[in-house]
Parts: C-alpha cells; sequence; structure tokens
C-alpha cells in the first residue's frame, strides 16, 4: 500500500473516530432511551446496519448448522432522560442478496443460505474462508493448503465453476481481488470474523442486480450493527501432532449514540506450518500403475531430477562412443543405455539411471514441502453511521488488512533441456569430453524454493441514504442511496531458490584454472569477469558456496488490484394488486473503473531464471451499468392461492474494452397453501475478462503431467504411430512446462441459468422443514484454457482410429524430442453445462434436557460438461477429469464427486452448548494414461485403468458455556475438528501429497479452545 493510500485511510479511521467521540460525550450526560429489540432482518445493502442477532430462518431460507445460542445476560435498565428530539423512525424494510427491492421479509423466488456469526465463532476455523470452504456447494478452491501454486489466498468457488464466477459482497458491495497483481478473486482471510453478523449465499445468477461475475452466485458477508460496549476474543489451535498451530486474537469497541453509532475493531493472526513429511500420508509422492492385464499397483513416486545428477543423450547417439576415452568406455559397458545417474560406487562412478521411483533412482522431495502454508496477519475494521437530519443518514465502513504468508518448495530441479543451456565439452568438470543437452540435478546447495509474500489490502465505501418525506409526492417513502467505494490491493513477493540462466550457460561453458589455480569461466585469452565454474557432476556437495552465490538471486515481484465505484440507487412501492404488500420498484446506476498489474523482476521478466518465467501484466478497463427490478406480489390468501408473487430484473452494462452486453432475470413463487412454497428463476449472466486474464503476459507453468511418449512405446501401435519419432525419448518428468497467459481479444463469458424449488413447513409439524432447488446452467464462451492434461492426452491417443488432436500446442526439442513446453494460454474456448439438487433439512426440538436442532445439507451433481474448441466432451462430474478453472492454468483440482453433504446436531441448555457436525465428500473416479499411468490420465479419453477414490467423512465437536458476571458476559469454547484423524484419500492425480490439496483437510485432526469476553 502506497505511503498516500496509508494516509488516507488513516485520516479516514481518525475522523470517524472523532465524530463518533463527539456524538458519544454528547449523549454522555443523557444516555439514550433503551433501544426496541432489533427486527429479524437486515439491509445488507444499505450499509453497516445489520442486526445484533441472527435473523429467524424464514421458509425460503437454508440455514448452515445453525446452533442455539443461550440467551444473553440481562442488562442494566437505563436511567431517564428527556425526550429526545424526534427524527425518522429507522426504515423498516431490508434488502435480501439477490435483490435491491425493499421488502419486510426474507422470503422470495430464489434460495438463499444464512450463516449466523454465532456458527461462524462455534466452527473451530478462525477464518470466513476455511469455513465457507466446508460447504457442500463449494469445491476445488485454493487456501492455506495450496503450496505449489498459492499465495496464501482463501477463496471460495461456488459449484466449481471457478473463483471467478462467484461474486463476493462485503455490505452488498464489491471488494478487490486479494491476490498477489492482478488476480481474480477477494482473500476471505482479510475480513475478521468478529465483525461479521452473518454471511448470505444466492446459489444462482444475479448479473441482472449485481453485473458481472455473478454465474456461481454471491457470496454477502454482512457486518455487525455498533453497539454500546467492548468485546474481546483469543483462538488456539494446534494439530495433535504439535504442527500447524493457529494463534487469532481479536478486540472490538463500539459506541453507540443518539443519532448514530461507531465500532472499531482489530485483530492478528499467526498460523505456524505443517510439513509434509510430518503425516504418514504425505510422506512420500505415490503413484498407481497398472500393467496391460488390468493389475494396478501402487508405487513410491519420485523425482527424476536428483540430488547426483542424470544426464541423457538423445536416442540416435546411444552406444555411439563419441566422446573422451572415458566416456567411450562408459558406452562400450553399457551399450544399451540412454541415461546415466552418478554413482561413487560404481566402476567408473557412472552407472545407467533405472527410473523415477523411489524403488529405482528416485529422489523424495515431499518432507522439503509445506504441507499447510504460514501466515500472519494484522486488521483493522472500523464501520459507523449519523444521522444528518430527518430524511438523511451517513454511512461508512473500512478496513485494513496486511498478510505476510510463505510457501516453500524443494530445492530447484535443474533440467538444462527446459532452460536451453549445454555443458561444454571443454567444461572443467566435465569428465566425458562431449556437450552435454540434456542433464539433470536437485540443486540441494541452493536450499528450498521460498515465495514470500506481503499483501496490503484496503477497502472503503462511504455515503448517504435516506427515505423521501410526505412532500415528494407520489415518491413518498422511496428509499435512495449514493455510495463511493474504493477497493485496493498491493502485493510484494520475495523469490529466492531460482538460479539465472545467462550466468548458468556461462558456468556450464568453457572453463579453465588460472595460474593462481583458481578456477575461471571462458577461455586463458576471453575469461568471463566474475563467473565461477559450476560442477554438476561430483554428486551432492559437489557445489561450492561461491559457485551457489554466483548464480542465485532473489527475484521482487510487485502488484496490485483496484476498484472504484459508484452508485445511485432508489428503490420504493408501487400500486397494490390483490395482496397486502405493494409492488416495489428498484432502479439504479453504477459506475467502476478496474485496473490492475503485476510486475515481475528483470531477470524472471527476461525469461533467465530457472524459475517460472514471466512477463509483466498490466491493464484496465471501465464499466457503467444501469437496472431496473420490480418484484411484484399478485394474490394473496385465497383458495390455492395462499401467495403468488412475480418479479422482474433487466440490467445493462457498457465496457470499454469489449462493448455492452444485456442480462435479465425471471422470478416466481407461489404457495398453493402455507405449508408449501414453490419457486423458480430464469436468468441470463455474464461474466467480464478480468484484469489477469486480458492482460497477463507469458508465464510458466509446471502441471502434473507426463509424456505419453517417453517410454514403453510398442512398434506398430497406435501410439507409436502418434507419437513418431518422440517414442521412448526417455523423459520421465512428471510435470512439464506449460506456458499460460492472458488474452486481451477475449469475450465475456455468457450463461443461462434455471432454478426450480420447493419448501415444505408443515403446520401440523413445525419442528421440521426442509428445502430442494434444482439448478441447471449453461455456460458458453467459457474463458479458459484447455488443459495440459487434455492437450497431451488428445495429440497422443493409443486407441486405433482416434485423429490426433491439439498436437500443434506441444513443442518438442528437435534433438531430443523431449516436451519443450505446452501452449496452455486462455481462450473462449468452449462451452459447459452442469445441473444437479440441493436440499436442507432441519428438525428442532424443545426438552426438558436442552433445545436439540438436527441440520442436513446436501449438493447432489448429476452433471457437469465441458465442451472444448473441437465439439468434444469431458464429462466430469464423479470424475477427476475435470481442471479447475484456475487462473495459473494449471490442472491442479478436479474433485467433482456426485454427492457432499453435512449433518449437524446441536443442543443448548442454560449457557451450555455442545455441536457434533459432520463433513461428506463422496466417491469419483480417476483413471491412468494410455500408459496405465496416473499422472495425469483422463477417463474422458482412451485410457488404461480405473480406481474408485474413497469417499471421505470427518467430524468435528464442539462444548461451550456462556455465563453473565460483573465483568460482563464470557464465552468458553472447547473443540476438536477432524476428531477421528481421517487422512484425505489417496488421489494420484493430484498435484501434491498424493491427494487433492484444494478438497480435503490437510492437517487432520486438530484442537482449539476459545474465549470470549463482551463488558
Amino acid at each position: 500500500m502506497s505511503a498516500r493510500t496509508r494516509f488516507l485511510a488513516v485520516r479516514v479511521v481518525v475522523c470517524c473516530w472523532f465524530v463518533a467521540w463527539r456524538v458519544h460525550a454528547q449523549d454522555a450526560s443523557t444516555p439514550p432511551p433503551e433501544p426496541e429489540p432489533p427486527p429479524p432482518e437486515a439491509q445488507a445493502d444499505a450499509g453497516v446496519v445489520a442486526p445484533a442477532a441472527a435473523p429467524a430462518p424464514a421458509p425460503d431460507l437454508q440455514v448452515h448448522d445453525l446452533a442455539p445460542v443461550p440467551a444473553p445476560a440481562p442488562e442494566a435498565e437505563p436511567l431517564a432522560q428527556p425526550e429526545p428530539e424526534p427524527e425518522a423512525p429507522p426504515p423498516d424494510e431490508m434488502i435480501v442478496t439477490g435483490s435491491r427491492v425493499r421488502r419486510k421479509d426474507l422470503t422470495g423466488s430464489a434460495a438463499i443460505t444464512v450463516i449466523p456469526r454465532e456458527q461462524l465463532i462455534a466452527s473451530g476455523r478462525p477464518n470466513i474462508g476455511e469455513y465457507l470452504q466446508t460447504l457442500p456447494e463449494q469445491s476445488n478452491a485454493i487456501g492455506r493448503g495450496t503450496n505449489n501454486g498459492g499465495d496464501g489466498s482463501i477463496v471460495i468457488n461456488l459449484r466449481g465453476l471457478g473463483a471467478q464466477s462467484t461474486l463476493v459482497l462485503l455490505n452488498g458491495r464489491r471488494l478487490a481481488p486479494g491476490g498477489i497483481g492482478a488476480d481474480i478473486s477477494p482473500d476471505l482471510s482479510a475480513i475478521p470474523t468478529q465483525v461479521i453478523e452473518r454471511i448470505e449465499i444466492l446459489k444462482e445468477g444475479a448479473a441482472a442486480v449485481y453485473g458481472s461475475d455473478a454465474i456461481a452466485g454471491v457470496v454477502n458477508i454482512i457486518t455487525r450493527k455498533p453497539f454500546d460496549g467492548a468485546e474481546a476474543s483469543v483462538y488456539g489451535s494446534t494439530s495433535t501432532r504439535a504442527d500447524g498451530a493457529q494463534i487469532d486474537t481479536n478486540g472490538t469497541l463500539s459506541v453507540l449514540g443518539e443519532r448514530g453509532g461507531m465500532l472499531l475493531s482489530m485483530g492478528y493472526y499467526d498460523a505456524a506450518p505443517a510439513w509434509a513429511g510430518n503425516r504418514e500420508y504425505s510422506q512420500v509422492q505415490h503413484g498407481y500403475e497398472v500393467a496391460e492385464d488390468g493389475t494396478g499397483k501402487q508405487v513410491d513416486r519420485g523425482s527424476g531430477t536428483v540430488p547426483a545428477g542424470v544426464f541423457s543423450v538423445p536416442a540416435s547417439q546411444v552406444g555411439v562412443a563419441n566422446g573422451n576415452a572415458y566416456y567411450n568406455q562408459l558406452v562400450r559397458m553399457n551399450p544399451t543405455s540412454k541415461s546415466f545417474i552418478y554413482d561413487p560406487m560404481a566402476p567408473l562412478k557412472w552407472r545407467p539411471y533405472k527410473g523415477s521411483q523411489l524403488t529405482q533412482d528416485g529422489w523424495n522431495y515431499q518432507p522439503f514441502n509445506y504441507l499447510v502454508t504460514p501466515q500472519t496477519r494484522f486488521n483493522v475494521f472500523s464501520s459507523g453511521d449519523y444521522r444528518l437530519g430527518k430524511y438523511v443518514r451517513s454511512f461508512f465502513d473500512t478496513f485494513y488488512s496486511k498478510r505476510s504468508s510463505k510457501q516453500t518448495l524443494a530445492p530447484e530441479p535443474l533440467n538444462l533441456d527446459l532452460e536451453g543451456v549445454t555443458i561444454a565439452a571443454d567444461n572443467l568438470y566435465n569428465p566425458f569430453g562431449r556437450e552435454l543437452g540434456v542433464f539433470n540435478r536437485r540443486l540441494l546447495e541452493f536450499n528450498r524454493r521460498t515465495y514470500q509474500q506481503d499483501i496490503h489490502n484496503f477497502h472503503l465505501t462511504a455515503g448517504l441514504d435516506g427515505e423521501l418525506p410526505d412532500s415528494a409526492g407520489p415518491l413518498a417513502g422511496f428509499f435512495w442511496e449514493g455510495v463511493f467505494g474504493y477497493n485496493r490491493n498491493e502485493a510484494t513477493e520475495i523469490r529466492t531458490g531460482n538460479v539465472r540462466n545467462t550466468r548458468l550457460q556461462n558456468a556450464l561453458g568453457p572453463s579453465f584454472v588460472d595460474e593462481t589455480g583458481a578456477p575461471r569461466c571462458g577461455t586463458p585469452a576471453s575469461p568471463i569477469d566474475g563467473c565461477v565454474p559450476l560442477n554438476l557432476f561430483g554428486g551432492p556437495g559437489s557445489i561450492t558456496r561461491d559457485q551457489v552465490d554466483y548464480l542465485s538471486f532473489s527475484g521482487v515481484r510487485r502488484g496490485f488490484n483496484q476498484v472504484i465505484s459508484g452508485q445511485l440507487n432508489v428503490s420504493g412501492p408501487l400500486f397494490q394488486l390483490w395482496a397486502e404488500r405493494r409492488a416495489g420498484i428498484a432502479v439504479g446506476y453504477e459506475y467502476r473503473a478496474m485496473s490492475g498489474g503485476s510486475l515481475p523482476d528483470p531477470v524472471t521478466a527476461a525469461g533467465e531464471t530457472s524459475g517460472n518465467k514471466e512477463t509483466p501484466t498490466s491493464g484496465s478497463y471501465r464499466v457503467q451499468e444501469m437496472y431496473a427490478e420490480l418484484n411484484l406480489p399478485v394474490i394473496e390468501k385465497r383458495t390455492l392461492l395462499e401467495q403468488l408473487e412475480l418479479s422482474v430484473a433487466g440490467r445493462a452494462s457498457f465496457y470499454s474494452n469489449f462493448g455492452s452486453t444485456y442480462n435479465y432475470k425471471l422470478g416466481a413463487r407461489w404457495s398453493p397453501i402455507e405449508d408449501i412454497t414453490l419457486r423458480g428463476t430464469y436468468s441470463t449472466a455474464f461474466r467480464a475478462p478480468n484484469i489477469k486474464e486480458l492482460y497477463r503476459g507469458a508465464a510458466d507453468s509446471f502441471a502434473s503431467v507426463a509424456d505419453p511418449c517417453n517410454a514403453n512405446v510398442q512398434p506398430g501401435t497406435a501410439l507409436a504411430r502418434n507419437c513418431g519419432a518422440a517414442a521412448n525419448n526417455g523423459d520421465d518428468k512428471e510435470q512439464l512446462r506449460s506456458k499460460i497467459g492472458g488474452n486481451a481479444d477475449l469475450q465475456p463469458e455468457t450463461a443461462r441459468i434455471i432454478t426450480v424449488g420447493m419448501v415444505v413447513r408443515p403446520r401440523v409439524a413445525k419442528e421440521f422443514s426442509f428445502t430442494l432447488d434444482y439448478f441447471h446452467t449453461k455456460l458458453s464462451n467459457t474463458i479458459s484454457s484447455i488443459g495440459e492434461n487434455v492437450i497431451v492426452q488428445g495429440c497422443y491417443p493409443a486407441a486405433d482410429g482416434t485423429a490426433p488432436k491439439y498436437c500443434g500446442l506441444i513443442t518438442r526439442d528437435p534433438t531430443t524430442q523431449r516436451v519443450s513446453y505446452i501452449d496452455n494460454r486462455l481462450a473462449n474456448s468452449g462451452e459447459e453445462l452442469l445441473d444437479g439438487m440441493d436440499l436442507t433439512g432441519r428438525y428442532d426440538l424443545d426438552l426438558p434436557i436442552g433445545s436439540f436442532n438436527l441440520l442436513a445439507t446436501v449438493a447432489y451433481l448429476h452433471r457437469y460438461d465441458r465442451e472444448l474448441s473441437d465439439g468434444s466432451v469431458i464429462h466430469g462430474a464423479g470424475t477427476f477429469d475435470l481442471n479447475s478453472k484456475n487462473p495459473e492454468g494449471a490442472g491442479t483440482a478436479g474433485t467433482y464427486p456426485h454427492v457432499r453433504f453435512n449433518v449437524s446436531l446441536n443442543w443448548a441448555l442454560s449457557g451450555w452448548t455442545a455441536s457434533l457436525r459432520s463433513y461428506f465428500i463422496g466417491s469419483f473416479k480417476e483413471c491412468g494414461d494410455a500408459d496405465g499411468t496416473f499422472v495425469g490420465g483422463l477417463c474422458s479419453v482412451a485410457h488404461r485403468g480405473e480406481r474408485s477414490v474413497a469417499p471421505y467423512n470427518t467430524w468435528d465437536a464442539t462444548v461451550g458455556y456462556s455465563f453473565a458476571s460483573s465483568a460482563g458476559r464470557t464465552s468458553l469454547a472447547l473443540g476438536a475438528t477432524n476428531i477421528f484423524d481421517v487422512a484425505p484419500p489417496w488421489v494420484y492425480n493430484g498435484r501434491g501429497a498424493t491427494t487433492d490439496t484444494y478438497s480435503y483437510d490437510m492437517l487432520m485432526r486438530q484442537v482449539y479452545a476459545r474465549v470470549t469476553q463482551q463488558f
């Protein structure tokens, strides 16, 4: 964050607190009358006015894991005071997520899941991001368990459509993306749990109401209303293996005056890492291989890039004695060997390389990797409102957060063929007297690769609102608001552990020993100043400190995201039909200016690093939007027409980069009798390409995919014909380099979304209720990469009669025939079709031994088909074939089981509470490739071998007690997550830890405690 931005933030908070102090000081001598109990609803879209208690669930709401909470301690009777100056009464209407028409109830044609603050706190999760990732309707989102490919952010990905297709709001306002430069989704960990009143989740398209990004749904985070008092809480947790400890502390101070109030909250969070070597399931990366007879076995995978060093020669040079006497003797002893590994116990210190499995010559890199990444975070949040007169109110909310996070990977796997670097025949340390172009070595002497971020997030919303008086004539009672928003995040990332390729070529080029006995690069006639020759041939320890210093560098990458917005909204009542409630209308205008950028360090930008190459990203665009929405209560309290309500909304969006788009939504809600409500919506939606997708520079990624042509390609087979000269090239790497990047010509994704549902609350069994909703989403013109797995499997089919495709996206070295890179850049590449059902059942029971609540939520994914640009279809539901729409372009997550569900049982009595919660992720299939190897295999194309990934079920438990004293109210909670210490299931196609790090609990069992004190 720039100094100017920080100064602005400080000024805003200081000024707001000065106003609050003045208000409170004026009111101190005459305490206000006891406020009326808050209504069971919230003005989520009108700034920060949210209720002090979670709303009671209405028939159309799904409430996740709502545990009964003890009643607060009785408050002291307020002192008498003079009658205050008359003010306009607070509006008794509200705005519900998914609509801008104000109403008195929480019902509507769309299903909304409400998560109250009490449940967020009782869940045992220290932030809302980790809690939201446990919901059944969410899948495949990055978090702290994403070490390779993450940046410390925690995001939500509804329906698995990609985090960029889920719109995240704070009090109804957009937030800026929160990652490391021109990223795509807000970091949910930046918002402290302590200030949240509830979260509303709309699981349908809402482009007509909110504009771009609301395809999979909307997550609206609603903050607490100012109150008179203070609150402090401390949370601590650790795994039962004494790692991954977390500490979260928060303090909240709030004042409430006659005309308004102010709230300030500050917090600090610290999370320690856990290492992959500290869990049995993650100590080794496992693989799975299927033989031709269909039998399969688990193997211990390792890296073929080993500390000892391995060199290879092209197929045409196998057995050819074209080096010095030492090399020629090695070839004569091993005339059929293509690759050799350094082994000081071998007769010539080099012997044939056996393979990358740990039972062969592979190296175990897992103990060097984080299983769960560390981070620290500081945040401050403030909100408030102040009534300026009888009909006008000012309001604001603002927060600042600073996160420091880190990812750590095993030391650099140097592969000279990928870097275009060769070892000269007259290099000082080359014992073979011939040039070597394929040489791999794990650079242990360089220590681990690290990526450390410092990310600053700043958010400010400020505005005025009010209700027009009777003198406004036909507009009397209309609510209006004008809002300004400023969101910005700034990030710095420091990368270490890579080498500089230009210096690498110098260090591996010709070299000699000068007259002082020192090794020098170049030739005696033309030495290279400052260069230190690199010794790759002596095994671990042969690389000296001066060699490391010459090749090492620390790269500093900087990035930012910014959203500046302005809104004008008007809503109010119209005419009345045959229902008690009048028709309502909302109209408005919104302006947004989006900008972002990412500037890698000069070495990385120039492509001179052995790590991922990346060029700068920078871009901006503007959008103006107008919308209108009509809510029409038609008739009620008639035979078979207990209630009938219709709604329609439309939005016109004008973008500075690609033009205009128009979207609409139709909704209906019909209750034939009080017990049953039927509802449905039809909407169009869109997602405009974001800054990263439009303007990201070319960058490298390494996906979990192997070359099908590397070995065991039998002559005369379809695979041999498709591989051609690349057959049996010996490249056994299980992560291949791909080129990813943006595309300035991208057009918006478009969607058509249908939802149909029912709500049942029988009057004869008021303790019971359930909702059932069907969703159908068709996404066209999708913005995504094809996926490295799909490209490789498509180019090299093993079945006869199957034509190769995507081969133009694979570039091979013309000499070695190894894959140089896969072109996997973004495009508007096809369509997606998914449908399924959500079911929520709830049962409440009051007994002398306490209040019980049983809740079950189920998400059923019936179909998820992705049609690619060539017309081929990947059937993703129930398989691991779908690459999540990852902005990095890497095929890293594809867990799309048919069934996910959560079940909770909650109890409360006299201040005591307890809950038991279960989380379930169903089974799905994963497949091998044409060679039967489970690295990048797809079930949607010709393959060998299928296996079922085991279902995953964990349980959490919490016990709490709350009591009042002279110090206020104290709440204590003890609990454990994953109490049965269940390890994630094996997913052999997963990128890390032989599982899917985007879907499962990596830490396993954790225990935690929380203390909250209200003053």
